[in-house]
């Protein structure tokens, strides 16, 4: 079974969503920025969710590194109501960007179709 990479820096959301998703089935590994999981190996992953406000190098970013070199679902999460993050993610991911809308029955119904 591949593994599902959440990346997160709020450590709340992160416990919640690696305990949420291991309970369901999924092999989670969690990454607190955006270095350490382009350090990772990306295709041991089946799917990316992804935070869109991280330090260091933002989730835009990451995710556009990622484009570079793989094909893997991408999952922006983002706490903001900007929609030129939203558009400028959409140029990259090809899946989709979750807001403030984000419930977890949602959350792992999408999750499950990658």
């Amino acid at each position: 079974m591949k593994q599902l990479a959440i990346i997160d820096d709020d450590p709340e959301i992160l416990k919640l969503l690696e305990q949420y998703l291991t309970k369901n089935g999924f092999e989670v590994r969690a990454f607190t920025d955006g270095e350490s999981f382009l350090k990772a190996d990306e295709s041991d992953f089946s799917l990316i969710v992804l935070d869109i406000g991280l330090p260091g190098i933002d989730g835009l970013e990451v995710c556009k590194r990622v484009r570079q070199k793989s094909n893997i679902p991408i999952i922006m999460l983002t706490a903001a109501s900007d929609d030129l993050d939203r558009i400028l993610a959409w140029n990259w991911v090809l899946m989709t960007t979750w807001g403030n809308r984000l419930t977890l029955e949602n959350f792992l119904q999408e999750s499950k179709l990658y």
